[in-house]
């Protein structure tokens, strides 16, 4: 898969991803928690994929902030 470098939103850190696993009551696997750091809400150029003769679109990876750093994203 690639994806475009960077992203706009700082990485989460490890309080940030605690809180998020305690809020939700899960537990986050590592190699998911590596991927936050590393693409906290990066957009994948390869964005269509296909699964069971289905194709889907990502637009955007799932991000974790604890307030907006970067235009066009909603106030919390």
């Amino acid at each position: 898969m690639k994806i475009k470098n960077g992203s706009k939103l700082q990485s989460p850190n490890d309080e940030l991803i605690e809180s998020f696993e305690e809020y939700c009551e899960i537990k986050l696997p590592t190699d998911f928690i590596d991927f936050l750091k590393k693409y906290n809400g990066s957009i994948p150029i390869t964005n269509v994929f296909l699964h069971e003769k289905n194709e889907l679109l990502i637009g955007r990876f799932l991000c974790l902030f604890i307030k907006p750093i970067a235009e066009g994203f909603p106030q919390v």
